[in-house]
């Protein structure tokens, strides 16, 4: 019976020391196209709205994108309670083509709580979102491609609804001055980037 009781006890303490993180990214799915640009510079947002501690986010492209992605930080901190809307962790990370095709990738994003280390069997549960990359671009450097010029190199302003937010202030700063009409604004926001959030929390049981 003592046997019985202490196991219990064992199996009970990971979940009495549970820590929530929230593990949010977007755009969680972009669009490169290498005939129109040399390299892309894209800002991504992390975000932990409803984390009770911070997170660490460990950034992890799959094989089909480990040529393609360049700069980019390996681990992030993203702080409790950050909005994805109004606070989120931004962070740029640069794409270059692979010419080996068009293809699809995912650059994995795995959280854990701040001060847990993934050795020792610490971590039980190690979640993740994937981001989709979607590649267009040749097969080879051939004669026939004519690679666009380096100095088109597109940067994306992240998240979309700042910029909602930016022209509503704008036309409160100034009222005499007629607000521009969304159908304006929507040309600028290229196929390139289209913006899918992803945010999900997950329970971290620590031992």
């Amino acid at each position: 019976m003592k046997k019985a009781l202490l196991l219990l006890f064992f199996l009970l303490l990971p979940i009495a020391n549970a820590q929530l993180i929230t593990i949010g990214v977007q755009p969680s799915r972009v669009v490169l196209d290498f005939y129109k640009s040399s390299s892309y510079k894209i800002e991504f947002g992390f975000s932990n709205d409803a984390g009770e501690v911070d997170a660490i986010y460990t950034l992890e492209p799959d094989d089909c994108l480990k040529d393609i992605i360049k700069d980019y930080p390996k681990e992030v901190l993203v702080p409790k309670g950050t909005n994805r809307i109004s606070n989120p962790v931004r962070v740029w990370i640069t794409f270059k083509p692979d010419y080996k095709g068009s293809k699809t990738c995912f650059l994995y994003v795995y959280a854990r709580p701040e001060g847990v280390s993934e050795e020792g069997g610490a971590l039980r549960i190690r979640p993740s979102v994937g981001i989709k990359i979607e590649i267009n671009q040749p097969e080879s450097e051939s004669i026939s491609y004519t690679p666009p010029s380096s100095t088109s190199t597109v940067s994306l302003p992240l998240p979309i609804q700042e910029e909602e937010n930016y022209d509503k202030e704008q036309t409160v700063n100034q009222p005499t001055q007629t607000p521009t009409p969304k159908t304006v604004q929507e040309p600028q926001k290229q196929k390139q980037a289209e913006i899918e959030v992803k945010g999900k929390s997950f329970p971290m049981w620590i031992v």
